[in-house]
């Protein structure tokens, strides 16, 4: 049986049963974590500017094989930044939104260059060959295509294919 958190909207009188998200990052040392979802707590931003990486926290078997995750990496001196997104199409659009902000910033004379780098990865049992569960860049295992905009296109015009063959 899954463990729910009853919750109740304020300005109602209905409960809300929500299930109850594990975590996927824990300090060890002081038991707090998060559960990856919204912003990444006090806590885990501290230890990641100490220089610590964001995997060092990873709770073993906390991720689910095929968990998304979008990857940025501002300009030096930011941090790098990861968000959870829930699918494939999800990921491209939240990827064409900071290009685009990245973009804007160019245009307007707010950063001198265009020199971030992003994308889409996802969480595996085996990320490196030898057993250990991590995170991958993100890659089609049925056509071998590892463009997700590419694969999407393809997808779409897979379907349009199918439909108009199916009025005929």
């Amino acid at each position: 049986m899954k463990e729910m958190d009853v919750q109740v909207r304020e300005g109602t009188s209905s409960a809300v049963a929500v299930a109850a998200v594990a975590p996927l990052y824990r300090d060890e040392c002081t038991g707090s974590e998060w559960q990856g979802r919204g912003l990444k707590p006090a806590w885990l931003r501290a230890k990641v500017a100490q220089g610590r990486a964001l995997d060092d926290f990873l709770v073993p078997g906390g991720h689910q094989v095929g968990l998304l995750q979008v990857w940025w990496t501002p300009q030096i001196p930011m941090q790098p930044f990861s968000v959870s997104v829930a699918s494939v199409a999800e990921g491209v659009r939240l990827l064409d939104v900071l290009a685009m902000y990245d973009l804007f910033q160019l245009e307007h004379r707010i950063k001198p260059d265009f020199a971030n780098t992003g994308g889409l990865r996802r969480w595996c049992a085996d990320s490196d060959g030898e057993g250990n569960p991590g995170w991958e860049d993100w890659y089609d295992e049925v056509s071998g295509i590892d463009d997700p905009r590419e694969w999407l296109q393809q997808l779409a015009g897979s379907e349009a294919t199918r439909s108009v063959g199916g009025k005929g």
